[in-house]
């Protein structure tokens, strides 16, 4: 086993917690990831991993072993099939570098969040979404994990292979043992055909906009900036036409950057009563109302976004449906200036309803899945599942986040803000989503403990000594 380093200092990418483990590792192979396991057994100390560490929470910030996947990162295999292609990767390979890879031989993931710096362990152990109405959580495209227990063996997990430590290192925490290779399942490459317009945030509620806007193309985005009262709409269909250059955009240079953070700063540091004006004031810059502007791209960068900069971020899942009432519940306590907010407000809806049986291949958009297992600590609500021609919004789930954001490193407020809107989404039937800045706990709820004790069973068969992840955020939230 390599020696691990002490003295090591790990900084989340927010730069919002830090911590000094007792040890740092950073496995070449995956045997250097068991001898890890198999000492921290014999030292009674917990093993916590991390990739790009972008969870803007305490999930990764431990006192005892930390190790670094970054090394693990090879592409082992293709298997090509009618359709779609099976990848087997090393499980701390980044995905915007396993999107390049991946391009490179005509192929592409499925699906993708708002960003691609995520390790493939992490993307999977996280819950992480994308906004599609019939696409849900990018897990769905794995169709097989490999994972280092407490014993320091490896176990493979599948649907069809110890499928209960599959639903529960799907959405796993880090806590169930160490993803060290997992098989992922990609399509054909596609670009994507975009149309976005800005509408008032009241034509957004509308019931024949809100029932239509989550259907009418694949992926979608939809920004709510609550002092302008307006929404940005970004819808995306798969193309076989040609991708154009990139869009220019004076906010993704370095001025423009700059100029932006500098107003996020004096609405922060200076008057927090600026932000409503500095909120209008850039998205006049930034968007152009009465046009439709279109564009066509690689699926993977016109999915992903920039986040800007670093930040607190709180996402909860609920009911579509819910959505028109709680957004306006949300602008009611805006309005009342008790708090201010930084935009934009996400709205994003995913679907996580899994069909009953793998169809294998696709007819019509929407996934070719690599399992159809739900995972237990999944937050979004349980759902039936309907074919893609028969899709409404009663199938899908709300993804509501509220970003605020940390320019030049300074930390705004956020208590009003985020008790509010955690207390409004769950009263909404809302769960937060695990890697983000939450304290209300619904996990502890009767409604929700079942599938929150199963979990906490497998974890406990399959790690006794509850060996992994980080022990200090865990009992914060009633993992242990």
């Amino acid at each position: 086993m390599n020696q691990g380093l002490r003295h090591h200092v790990h900084r989340t990418w927010a730069e919002t917690f830090k911590c000094t483990p007792a040890l740092f590792f950073k496995p070449k192979t995956v045997a250097d990831v068991q001898d890890i396991v198999r000492e921290a057994v014999k030292s009674k100390i917990s093993v916590t991993t991390y990739g790009s560490s972008h969870s803007p929470s305490k999930l990764t910030i431990t006192s005892g072993w930390l190790v670094n996947l970054d090394n693990l990162n090879n592409i082992l295999d293709y298997q090509e099939h009618k359709g779609y292609t099976d990848v087997y990767v090393e499980a701390g390979a980044r995905l915007k570098d396993l999107n390049v890879a991946l391009e490179r031989r005509g192929l592409a993931l499925q699906n993708l969040g708002s960003i691609s710096e995520q390790s493939v362990a992490g993307v999977i152990s996280t819950g992480t979404h994308g906004a599609s109405y019939c696409h849900g959580l990018i897990s769905e495209q794995i169709v097989s994990l490999e994972i280092v227990t407490e014993t320091g063996e490896i176990v493979t997990a599948s649907d069809n292979e110890n499928k209960e430590l599959f639903s529960a290192a799907l959405l796993g925490l880090g806590a169930i043992g160490v993803i060290v290779r997992a098989t992922i399942r990609a399509v054909p490459a596609f670009n994507i055909e975009s149309r976005a317009c800005v509408l008032d945030f009241d034509d957004l509620l509308d019931p024949k906009i809100w029932n239509s806007v989550f259907l009418q193309s694949e992926y979608h985005r939809i920004w709510w900036y609550p002092y302008t009262d307006k929404v940005y709409v970004w819808t995306g269909e798969k193309t076989t036409k040609a991708a154009q250059p990139p869009a220019y955009s004076f906010y993704g240079t370095r001025l423009g950057r700059f100029l932006y953070e500098l107003l996020l700063f004096a609405s922060v540091k200076i008057s927090r009563k600026l932000t409503p004006f500095v909120e209008k004031w850039l998205f006049s810059r930034q968007f152009v109302e009465n046009q439709i502007i279109t564009r066509v791209g690689p699926g993977y960068s016109e999915i992903n976004m920039d986040c800007l900069f670093k930040q607190l971020v709180n996402e909860w899942s609920m009911p579509l449906v819910e959505g028109p009432d709680l957004l306006r519940a949300l602008r009611t306590e805006i309005r009342k200036q008790e708090f201010y907010v930084h935009a934009p407000i996400e709205i994003r809806a995913s679907n996580t309803t899994l069909p009953p049986h793998n169809i294998g291949l696709r007819n019509g958009p929407g996934p070719i899945y690599g399992n159809i297992t739900r995972p237990l600590l999944d937050p979004s609500p349980k759902l039936t599942y309907k074919e893609p021609g028969q899709i409404s919004n009663e199938q899908l789930t709300l993804n509501l986040n509220a970003t605020m954001y940390k320019p030049f490193g300074f930390i705004p407020p956020t208590e009003a803000w985020f008790s509010t809107f955690e207390n409004l989404c769950a009263a909404h039937g809302g769960k937060p989503h695990w890697a983000k800045n939450w304290t209300l706990n619904p996990w502890l709820q009767p409604e929700n403990i079942e599938s929150f004790q199963s979990w906490k069973n497998i974890r406990d068969r399959y790690a006794p000594s509850r060996l992994f992840g980080s022990r200090e955020w865990q009992e914060e939230k009633s993992l242990l």
